[in-house]
């Protein structure tokens, strides 16, 4: 990823195009633009550009007894460091300004990992690469930066080895290194998922193949016509990776194979600098991309991170984050990695200065954790509020059993004898949904004892037939509304969801469907949404502006979606209870933000509901008198 031309090999403008075409689908995938589904492909690209170019220097000098490790740790160094430690120092300002307490000490971590080179490992232990609360982690994207680092601590030492001692044997050398990666990769697939995606040596192989390449393992295509078709057949297989691929996809594994291929034949056709593709990758504004995509990959995601942490990323967010990472990585490249790769420095003077930075990085994140996220920041009142964003919702939602979270999302986690249990003594009420009812089912059991409240509920799939989201979520709910309900007959039916509006149609069709097997189905609407974590949001309240800065940080679409709804289902047999009336009872009034009881608030994140919040919007859905107990 961070490997650089070199004057030792000739310049190849079309590599710098992959790479454009690399880091661009990296950077649309990581701001969620939908088309790029498969857009973390780029990493694999990265990977094999990187093999194939820092092997071919590698032979070049070997083979010229002109090697030198200490030469080839001073230039990986001068390449990855200046522009590296720049956006540690800005990430790490950053974070101390808008990180919470406990965010900053997750932050030092990740910087003391990062400055280390070990960050895959740590985030091995943290987060799902594809899971949305890795979000939260500015620095995760070095996982890939540590991969590289880790491959070229000893892949130098082991070609010049290999060289000196069977040189014949190079190329099957690396051959077999690649194919031993390869079966690790698909072992730990098999085994976990995570450890395949973030372990050096099962992603090596993907180096390596451009390191086989840069060998000239195969043969120079002789003709155009040849060198024409395999550059497509290289375009091809990158573009399906792309736009087939997406979060579902089994990666890397066998899937890998595709985007590397691509990427080892558009390196391949293009040594003549004759194919259609070649030319393409070789025009201006798509190499001056290329040139700037170690700084544009390095600065796309902290400023990804921090947007997200600030404001609402919708369409206007997303270009944003585009805009502003393309205009840093220009002033990355031009004020910070030039200046470096064009002056000459001693090896001493180079290996020193990076110490000397390493350590104080390594400083700040040690202070940064023995203070426990700076906590002094924030007032008392503040990290009350904030203790509520750090809880685990996992008990009272039931996560991993009644609640398939995206961390939890395999169906044979589903306890159906335990979240589908029949009470003979009690009614039984049937909870289907998403989140948004996963958070209602401690609140509902709390103020109806009398009721046997039944839980079936996965992240991102809004209980109606024909809905979106992962296999597992729709497999679950799929099964609950066309057979449990058809062989348990629940008493009720209770569907809530954070719902869209063009779910309506395909909602009252389930209805319809639900209201065979049940005496009545209940639809719970949408609840009360803001632009950032309620918490946060009342952290920022001082003196009198309570009202204004709710206001401010109320989602309003909400609102109007409630109505729609309400109206819409006016002719279904359901019931229709509107939370957010009951949040919000007055137009143009501050909604309600806190439990009367206890003062907590009512939500811990954007919508979903404290353990206390679950129980008061509970009790007032019950006051309504709508749902009917005998």
């Amino acid at each position: 990823m961070a490997a650089g031309q070199n004057s030792i090999i000739n310049y190849r403008p079309d590599i710098d195009g992959l790479r454009a075409v690399a880091v661009i689908s990296v950077l649309l995938y990581h701001a969620g633009f939908p088309l790029i589904k498969g857009g973390y492909i780029g990493v694999d690209i990265f990977f094999v550009i990187s093999g194939y170019l820092i092997t071919k220097i590698l032979h070049k000098e070997v083979t010229s007894n002109s090697f030198s490790i200490a030469k080839f740790y001073e230039r990986r160094a001068l390449r990855i460091f200046p522009a590296l430690f720049a956006v540690l120092a800005s990430t790490t300002v950053a974070a101390y300004f808008i990180f919470l307490p406990s965010q900053l000490v997750g932050y030092s971590k990740s910087l003391i990992a990062t400055i280390s080179f070990v960050s895959n490992f740590f985030f091995l232990g943290q987060e799902n690469y594809f899971v949305v609360p890795a979000a939260s982690w500015p620095l995760l994207h070095t996982w890939s930066l540590a991969v590289e680092e880790q491959f070229y601590l000893f892949f130098p030492l082991m070609f010049y080895a290999c060289h000196r001692w069977f040189a014949s044997r190079v190329l099957s050398f690396t051959i077999v290194l690649a194919l031993i990666s390869f079966v690790s990769c698909l072992y730990l697939m098999e085994l976990d998922k995570s450890l395949a995606f973030y372990l050096p040596f099962s992603r090596a192989w993907e180096l390596a193949v451009g390191a086989i390449l840069a060998l000239n393992a195969v043969p120079s295509a002789r003709t155009v016509i040849l060198r024409h078709v395999l550059a497509g057949i290289g375009a091809l297989c990158i573009l399906i990776g792309l736009f087939v691929y997406n979060k579902a996809t089994s990666f890397p594994g066998v899937s890998a194979l595709l985007p590397c291929l691509g990427g080892a034949l558009i390196i391949y056709s293009g040594s003549h600098k004759d194919t259609f593709v070649y030319r393409f990758l070789s025009l201006k504004p798509i190499v001056w991309i290329g040139l700037v995509s170690y700084s544009l990959y390095l600065w796309h995601w902290p400023v990804i991170v921090f947007y997200r942490n600030l404001f609402e990323f919708d369409v206007t967010g997303k270009i944003s984050v585009v805009i502003l990472s393309i205009l840093l990585a220009f002033v990355s490249w031009r004020f910070v990695e030039q200046p470096f790769r064009r002056n000459k420095f001693r090896s001493v003077e180079v290996f020193k200065s990076s110490l000397v930075a390493m350590s104080l990085f390594l400083s700040v994140g040690i202070v940064m954790l023995a203070t426990h996220g700076v906590v002094e920041r924030f007032s008392k009142h503040q990290q009350w509020l904030f203790s509520f964003m750090e809880s685990d919702p996992s008990e009272y939602m039931r996560t991993g059993k009644c609640f398939l979270s995206s961390a939890y999302r395999e169906a044979e986690l589903f306890n159906r004898s335990e979240c589908l249990s029949h009470d003979t003594k009690k009614e039984n009420f049937l909870l289907i949904g998403d989140s948004h009812a996963a958070h209602l089912w401690y609140g509902l059991s709390t103020i109806n004892p009398e009721v046997n409240i039944q839980q079936a509920t996965a992240s991102g799939c809004r209980p109606i037939l024909g809905g979106d989201g992962d296999a597992d979520c729709i497999e679950l709910i799929t099964d609950v509304i066309r057979n449990y309900t058809k062989s348990s007959r629940p008493d009720a039916v209770i569907l809530s969801a954070r719902w869209h509006e063009n779910d309506i149609t395909k909602l009252k069709n389930t209805i319809e469907e639900v209201s065979k097997y049940t005496k009545q189905v209940y639809v719970i609407g949408p609840t009360v949404e803001y632009k950032n974590k309620l918490p946060k949001i009342l952290a920022q309240v001082q003196g009198d502006n309570y009202t204004s800065v709710v206001q401010k940080n109320t989602i309003t679409s909400q609102r109007s979606l409630d109505r729609s709804m309400s109206e819409q289902l006016k002719d279904s047999s359901a019931i229709y209870i509107s939370v957010y009336s009951l949040l919000c009872p007055d137009k143009g009034s501050v909604c309600t933000t806190a439990a009367p009881a206890s003062e907590d608030p009512i939500q811990f994140d954007y919508g979903h509901y404290t353990k206390n919040g679950s129980v008061y919007v509970a009790s007032m859905i019950r006051a309504t008198g709508k749902i009917h107990l005998n």
